[in-house]
């Protein structure tokens, strides 16, 4: 039956989502929570097991070995197989759902389900488009093609979508990996808004820094099973801490601590910018010493983007601009690691065996690498004993994303380049492959090898950082040495202690 939520005062809520006791062996585990009309609930997966298939549930009512789902008081989907087709349900996500080559008013109001006009009249469709548009504080012209916005206000325009077509519940899904943390405070304030219109948001989060800025209350999540409903009194660090030991006791001991000061980066300059100017990169001058890691926040996404195409060496600059051990950068240089967006799609040959894969980028180092195969056997049978059999697997569509994150850093620890770069190394990985991710970042150091990590959001990143380089309009505005992190104001997931 439908139920009521209580307000603080004293009013009644229209209930939206009821998840009562729903298991799908082997991922959810008798997964219970509601949602209420105009209210925002967190959840913060201590490791994502579960977090997809819950996502599909709530918006396509999969089936189900157990339990029940209500939406909008009525069931949509139990383990009898009773289930609806579709809720009321949007996902945002970092794959948008608009169409970059239309303009603002057709994908709001004609790319959208119970649009059944026949003739789409212009006119009315600017007018609703510029009413919607000043109503939620963006000023666009809803002729401008989708393509030639900022991603920032693609992203807005997806919470105003959600107005249109009626949604009754929108699932945010990890915003600050791919929101710039300049623009993260702005889609909080439409989410408020959008809740006081009476849409709900799930508002799923690795970091609970950020789901506390925004949630009403969280959920904690755990091998596919809520653990907790943390309430708005108990959204603190302090309790946090009771259930986050693990990473605690691993990132934040002494122990790894003085690797900052057992292992500090040399004198001897190892990559350098010199008034670089690139597409939006303006007069940027940097260097990045031996064994050190720095970490670069963009404001805006294209700067990521133009520093990673000068890195890759495509566009040849003079070694008095931009050099690595003060010689020119070349393409496919071997003393440099790029690993750009989506490296488990990119970086990986899922035909190849995973010691190829990991070999891929070191016959530069071994030679006949490739000619004798006693060498990779070799190579192989060390590794396994550390990470196990399936590093002789034939390919990589078996592997789990645990293993994937394995192959592509134990590549780079066998090519031992000069220079390492990551773009948001953190972005979407759940609270256990944080922390193995840390700790493959602590080998890098203890080598030697320079590590630059480009980002938008920091997540975990000043874990790992021995400075951070704030740039805003191309150039750097602002230095932060280790000392200085917790000084930073800015959304930052996890600072050193």
């Amino acid at each position: 039956p439908p139920q009521k939520c209580a307000k603080r005062s004293g009013r009644m809520k229209k209930e939206i989502l009821r998840l009562e006791s729903v298991s799908q062996p082997p991922y959810l585990d008798e997964v219970t929570l509601h949602i209420c009309e105009g209210e925002i609930v967190g959840i913060i997966p201590i490791n994502n097991l579960g977090i997809n298939e819950l996502v599909s549930v709530i918006t396509s009512n999969t089936p189900i070995h157990y339990g029940h789902v209500f939406f909008e008081g009525i069931c949509v989907d139990d383990y009898l197989g009773q289930a609806s087709k579709e809720n009321k349900v949007m996902v945002i996500a970092k794959e948008g759902t608009l169409i970059n080559s239309l303009n603002i008013e057709d994908n709001l109001f004609v790319l959208r389900k119970g649009a059944r006009h026949y003739v789409v009249r212009k006119k009315l469709l600017n007018d609703q488009s510029r009413r919607l548009l000043e109503d939620i504080g963006l000023q666009l012209n809803p002729k401008t093609l989708v393509g030639e916005l900022p991603y920032f206000t693609q992203v807005a325009l997806e919470f105003a979508k959600a107005l249109v077509t009626g949604t009754k519940l929108v699932i945010v899904r990890d915003l600050s990996s791919f929101v710039q943390a300049s623009y993260l405070e702005q889609l909080h304030q439409m989410i408020r808004k959008l809740k006081q219109r009476g849409i709900s948001f799930l508002y799923i989060c690795n970091h609970h820094q950020e789901s506390f800025l925004i949630c009403d209350r969280c959920y904690l999540q755990k091998e596919g099973h809520m653990i907790k409903c943390l309430e708005p009194f108990e959204m603190t660090d302090e309790v946090m801490a009771h259930y986050d030991t693990v990473f605690s006791d691993k990132v934040e001991s002494s122990e790894r601590q003085s690797l900052f000061a057992q292992y500090r980066p040399t004198t001897h300059r190892v990559f350098q910018t010199n008034n670089l100017c690139f597409h939006s990169l303006r007069n940027l001058t940097m260097t990045i010493q031996e064994g050190e890691t720095v970490v670069i926040l963009g404001d805006d996404d294209s700067l990521v983007d133009d520093f990673f195409l000068v890195l890759e060496g495509v566009f040849k600059l003079d070694a008095s601009i931009v050099s690595l051990d003060e010689t020119s950068l070349t393409p496919r240089d071997r003393r440099i690691s790029l690993v750009g967006k989506n490296p488990l799609k990119n970086a990986l040959f899922y035909e190849l065996s995973v010691i190829d894969n990991i070999c891929f980028c070191a016959d530069h180092k071994l030679k006949n690498l490739w000619r004798i195969p006693r060498l990779r056997r070799s190579i192989a049978t060390q590794l396994a004993q550390e990470l196990g059999p399936w590093i002789y697997n034939k390919d990589l569509y078996e592997l789990s994303t645990s293993q994937f994150y394995e192959v592509l850093f134990q590549r780079i620890l066998l090519q031992n380049p000069r220079l390492a770069v990551f773009v948001q190394p953190f972005s979407t990985l759940d609270m256990y492959q944080r922390i193995r991710t840390i700790e493959y970042f602590d080998m890098f150091r203890k080598k030697g090898i320079a590590v630059c990590i480009l980002a938008v959001s920091l997540s975990d990143s000043l874990q790992i950082a021995d400075r951070l380089l704030v740039i805003e309009n191309g150039q750097i505005s602002k230095v932060y040495q280790r000392s200085e992190f917790s000084t930073y104001r800015g959304i930052a997931g996890s600072k050193p202690k």
